[in-house]
């Protein structure tokens, strides 16, 4: 055991001053579908991406669009369309709130946060139902939400499962620490340390599980909780107590 605890202690050390990844998840999209006759456009919907908590996550919205958000959107493509439907998709940055109402918009635009290629406007196929599309958005809004809820569910059991095996382990330490039988300890401090290096890789990651970086420190505590356990163990062993 004494020649472990240095080695998990440079583990942890070298995990913790590992290099960050890099903010790399992709603007969320905010998209309107019209209709347009001569130049003279009416938006029949919107669907909107919105950022939510995990890595890179994003859920789906489909609204109806308001006349004046549809009037800013507009005043920016009627000069680009002509008789048709279209797809016009605003990409927004990941790590902000994006601009939902018609000021939030203005200011958007005015802050050139939505310049080319950042604005896009795509022609539908001829005689397209918007109103099939509206359906088709609305499953995926529907899915995107389901997506979600399985996500946290795995998300959740895999910290739980984390946790339980943090407990075993320390729990076997314990009791083969202190058995007569003089179990080798190096099984539970293995799983740990796995433990831990999963845990420090999620910290940095934008596309791996969030919540089981949270074991990172417990496996410390961890640690800690046992390098005392095993300096008692000795001092008792020592002083034949």
């Amino acid at each position: 055991m004494q020649r472990v605890a240095p080695y998990c202690l440079a583990l942890g050390l070298l995990g913790l001053s590992g290099s960050a990844h890099a903010l790399s998840c992709r603007g969320v999209d905010d998209r309107f579908f019209a209709r347009c006759s001569s130049g003279n456009c009416v938006i029949e919907f919107r669907a909107r991406d919105i950022p939510v908590p995990g890595p890179c996550a994003r859920r789906t919205v489909v609204e109806p669009v308001p006349s004046d958000v549809a009037r800013v959107v507009l005043e920016r493509v009627s000069k680009n369309v002509f008789s048709g439907e279209y797809e016009v998709t605003l990409v927004h940055r990941y790590y902000s709130d994006p601009p939902v109402s018609a000021v939030e918009l203005t200011r958007a635009f005015a802050s050139h946060e939505l310049s080319p290629p950042r604005l896009t406007i795509k022609p539908l196929v001829p005689g397209v139902s918007l109103e099939q599309l509206r359906k088709d958005w609305s499953g995926r809004a529907r899915s995107s939400v389901i997506e979600l809820v399985a996500y946290y569910a795995f998300e959740f059991i895999l910290l739980a499962a984390g946790l339980y095996a943090l407990y075993r382990t320390a729990a076997a330490y314990r009791r083969r620490l202190l058995s007569v039988s003089q179990e080798p300890l190096a099984g539970p401090i293995a799983l740990q340390i796995a433990v831990f290096a999963f845990a420090v890789a999620c910290l940095g990651s934008f596309s791996g599980p969030v919540f089981f970086g949270l074991l990172a420190p417990v496996v410390l505590v961890v640690w800690g909780y046992e390098l005392a356990v095993y300096g008692l163990a000795r001092y008792r062993s020592r002083s034949g107590k």
